[in-house]
């Protein structure tokens, strides 16, 4: 076997209904950020490399209460809507999840190993930094993946799964974003 990591993603692909993306992920034209995610309906984030949701550790509403991947139940800390952001930079949205009124994605800090967490969508008059979801293609079943950029994170890092962890209970981190779905698939996320 020449590449066990290609041989890798195609058979967990197999498993958990992902594959290889298609070559359009080079087209820069898919960067818009206005209608990349679902903005009206409710959606799950399906991690490329597992299948597994992101959601909120244990569906506990406290603000810091890790977000990890798990088997998906459709509950309501699996749950994700993106919504306008308000302040600062158009080109983000926060991520909101409905584990509890005002609770949206964020991270502990935006170095490398800043810990998912959700926090206050708002807090007062002040809103969260957004997320730059990043258009990476399709999976096999021709659901929309992205990369989650996260704002003012200066180099560009995206949400991942803490070391690719495959088990279910896996915390996500910030990390520099390598753009490689053979190599790095826990840094893709599946919209359905």
């Amino acid at each position: 076997m020449k590449n066990p990591s290609i041989a890798f993603v195609l058979v967990v692909g197999s498993i958990v209904g992902c594959g290889e993306m298609p070559d359009a992920t080079d087209d820069e034209s898919v960067t818009e950020v206005s209608a990349l995610l679902p903005t009206t309906t409710p959606f799950k984030l399906h991690n490329y490399q597992t299948g597994l949701c992101l959601g909120v550790a244990a569906g506990t509403p406290t603000v810091g209460t890790s977000l990890i991947t798990w088997t998906c139940d459709n509950s309501a800390n699996q749950t994700w809507i993106q919504i306008p952001k308000t302040q600062y930079d158009w080109e983000t949205v926060l991520i909101k999840n409905y584990v509890a009124d005002n609770r949206c994605m964020d991270v502990t800090n935006n170095l490398n190993g800043g810990q998912g967490r959700i926090n206050y969508c708002m807090n007062g008059s002040t809103e969260l930094p957004g997320w730059q979801p990043i258009y990476a293609g399709p999976d096999l079943n021709n659901h929309a993946c992205y990369r989650l950029h996260h704002q003012g994170a200066g180099l560009y890092r995206a949400l991942g799964v803490s070391g690719g962890n495959t088990n279910k209970g896996a915390q996500t981190i910030l990390w520099t974003d390598f753009d490689d779905h053979f190599n790095h698939p826990d840094q893709y996320w599946c919209v359905y």
